[in-house]
């Protein structure tokens, strides 16, 4: 990895973005910075390096909770014999008809494709968190906080590992039309240089705006501008020093006029195979979507992208899980199973970790406030996640929720014990891995959290 030249960092330090906007003005905006960093040192002068092998993450978040109401993922014995004004509640709000006859119908990952890969997949039955509200939930699993401001875990990992590709960001986010609830604090810097926040690329339309030069633009002008500008703003910058914001913006637009030459073809799948695209649901109205995205993904993690967040949803759904839940899994189980399958197939998923979450579980009743009924509703307190690759146990499942799924019992895993182990199974240490920011060392955790060693390979 290259590092940036400390005296031409402290010589363009304090430009004003009015210096920038005629070179490459949307572009550099839009990608928020993703740079190739140099290996970093924390208080302690502990290093963090990347492993030896190849690491990526590739983070999959479907937003606005996943239902489950399951005990290693089978109904609970105990809710077959309640009352059975309950029982035909549940069965009603659950969408599954006479829960008697179904005593061990799967209500946690349904999906038929995915399903065949389960010996490649470790899941966690006991997760829990602090918020059954959207948003504050969603901060917490991003960032290990309720409240936006603190840097995302994409964030951390790129700061800690850097990137492998100069000419991408180290932090790409995949998200759909609308954004997630909290928007972009989900992939936030926070208080970390702004070069490791998440750039996001639109679901419609061009990728990333601007992208393409003006029209009797070519290269050699944009790169003669470039060094002027860079040259002027040395100047400018010597009366103005530590302002990180703005060497991030000029070094935004260095890395911008680089994408220019590379992001085109890295989106472009129609170069992809017929058979791959096949395979990912391309093509197919249910899955094209998502499965667009898990190719893309699967590409940027070649190209050596360090974070890839795809996100799906919204499956905040409240009853007739089957109904609702059965279309959304229709749509990202074939996607799913194809990039597992095609990352082993190409020796890359024992280095990239894959992971599948949301920000919640659900409760297994129908909740009633106020007189009014709420479905299965939010729950903290219990939720299934799993992850594939990366140096996770493989056909392994850890924890147990109580017999009507409301709240994880066995093996309990906080969200910070999950953050603390990602970094773990990437080669950092939660403990290392920190920034000094208002007047103290702060890191992913915030407060420590315990590595789930039986997560561990």
């Amino acid at each position: 990895r290259k590092s940036a030249d400390p005296q031409h960092i402290s010589a363009i330090r304090g430009m004003q973005r009015s210096d920038l906007r005629h070179i490459l003005p949307g572009l550099a905006d839009a990608i928020h910075r993703g740079l190739s960093l140099p290996d970093h040192e924390c208080p302690g002068g502990e290093k963090h390096r990347a492993p030896p092998s190849h690491v990526a993450v590739l983070g999959q978040f479907m937003a606005t909770a996943v239902a489950g109401m399951c005990r290693q993922m089978k109904i609970a014995p105990a809710l077959v014999g309640t009352a059975s004004d309950m029982r035909d509640l549940l069965a009603w709000k659950l969408g599954y008809g006479d829960l008697d006859r179904q005593p061990v119908l799967s209500t946690g990952w349904r999906a038929e494709v995915v399903g065949e890969l389960v010996d490649d997949i470790c899941f966690i039955h006991s997760m829990h968190t602090d918020s059954p509200e959207h948003a504050g939930a969603m901060m917490m699993m991003n960032s290990g906080h309720l409240q936006p401001g603190r840097p995302s875990i994409g964030s951390w990992l790129v700061y800690g590992l850097g990137t492998e590709n100069q000419d991408l960001p180290g932090f790409i986010v995949l998200p759909e039309v609308s954004y997630p609830q909290g928007g972009a604090a989900n992939w936030s810097n926070g208080y970390l240089p702004a070069q490791f926040q998440g750039t996001p690329l639109r679901p419609k339309g061009s990728p990333i705006l601007d992208l393409a030069p003006p029209p009797g633009v070519t290269p050699e002008h944009q790169r003669k501008n470039l060094d002027l500008i860079a040259k002027l703003n040395s100047e400018h910058a010597a009366t103005r020093p530590d302002h990180e914001e703005l060497v991030a913006r000029m070094d935004s637009y260095e890395l911008a006029f680089r994408m220019q030459m590379q992001v085109p073809e890295t989106l472009d799948l129609s170069k992809e195979d017929e058979k791959t695209k096949e395979q990912y649901g391309i093509g197919k109205d249910t899955t094209d979507a998502f499965g667009r995205k898990c190719l893309l993904a699967r590409k940027l993690v070649e190209k050596g992208v360090r974070f890839v967040q795809l996100y799906h949803g919204s499956w905040d759904s409240h009853d007739y899980i089957e109904r609702a839940h059965g279309n959304l899994v229709a749509g990202v189980d074939q996607p799913i199973a194809a990039l597992i399958a095609d990352l082993k197939e190409r020796g890359l998923l024992e280095s990239t970790l894959v992971v599948w979450c949301g920000e919640f579980g659900r409760t297994p009743d129908n909740g009633v406030r106020g007189g009014t009924a709420y479905g299965r509703d939010h729950n903290p307190n219990a939720m299934t996640i799993w992850l594939a690759g990366g140096g996770c146990k493989a056909g392994h499942t850890i924890g147990a929720t109580d017999e009507l799924g409301m709240e994880a019992v066995e093996g309990k895993a906080h969200v910070r014990d999950f953050h603390v182990t990602l970094l773990r199974l990437l080669g950092l240490d939660d403990n290392k891995l920190s920034f000094y920011h208002a007047g103290r060392f702060k890191q992913l955790s915030q407060f420590g959290g315990t590595v789930i060693q039986d997560l561990i390979a």
